[in-house]
């Protein structure tokens, strides 16, 4: 499946038939269940062992769903190539880059956009949309100050050129997308972020990909 990157198969303890008053534990059976998920499975998310179901019988006891002979497999694979952008690039880590060095003028550009979290599977095309909806944006704001000659009316904007979409973990369990934008292309160098430490919290990056516009956007309302 699409945005598949890890499959969980178990042996599932169900009742034949859902306990209710009248049979509160009835005759179980196995299940063989295969969950997809759209990012690595780890041991340290698989918490799920089982729960109890329905009222109790005579002698106090539910129905136990149990779980058994749980295992996960990883697909160690490159997120699918994205319309209008050249990539994946894969990286070590989430890119630490907030400026550039510009040859011609000597400065150094600010090239960061921003980044937003997605509490989702890992999904390399919904930062590709972020970073085609926020340069539409941006340029549409842009447009209209030049048009009224109010602020910021020199008909520039931040033009997303790049994006880098990567995973992060908490403790070993995934907890989502996260998508940074950059106005222009950053060499993998860059890549640094791996993890960090919060308390008796780690915190680790994983599935760290990157994509250029291919047709770079100059960010001039007056030429784009």
């Amino acid at each position: 499946a699409q945005g598949c990157l890890g499959i969980n198969l178990y042996f599932e303890r169900d009742p034949t038939i859902n306990p209710a008053t009248a049979c509160p534990n009835p005759t179980a059976f196995t299940n063989v269940k295969c969950t997809l998920w759209g990012s690595a499975v780890t041991a340290a998310s698989a918490t799920n062992q089982g729960q109890w179901r329905g009222p109790m019988d005579s002698t106090g006891a539910a129905f136990h769903v149990v779980i058994a002979g749980s295992n996960g497999w990883s697909k160690p694979a490159p997120p699918p190539t994205q319309t209008g952008f050249t990539g994946p690039t894969a990286l070590a880590g989430a890119i630490n880059a907030t400026t550039k060095h510009n040859p011609v003028t000597g400065n150094e550009d600010n090239i960061y956009i921003g980044t937003k979290f997605y509490n989702q599977p890992y999904d390399a095309s919904v930062c590709a949309a972020l970073c085609k909806s926020t340069t539409a944006d941006n340029r549409a704001q842009a447009l209209a100050n030049y048009n009224k000659k109010g602020s910021n009316s020199d008909g520039t904007y931040q033009a997303c050129n790049f994006y880098d979409a990567y995973l992060l973990s908490k403790n070993g369990v995934p907890q989502g997308l996260y998508c940074a934008l950059y106005t222009a292309v950053v060499d993998k160098s860059y890549a640094t972020v791996t993890g960090t430490t919060q308390g008796n919290n780690v915190y680790t990056v994983s599935n760290s990909y990157s994509y250029s516009l291919t047709a770079p956007d100059n960010g001039t309302v007056a030429t784009a």
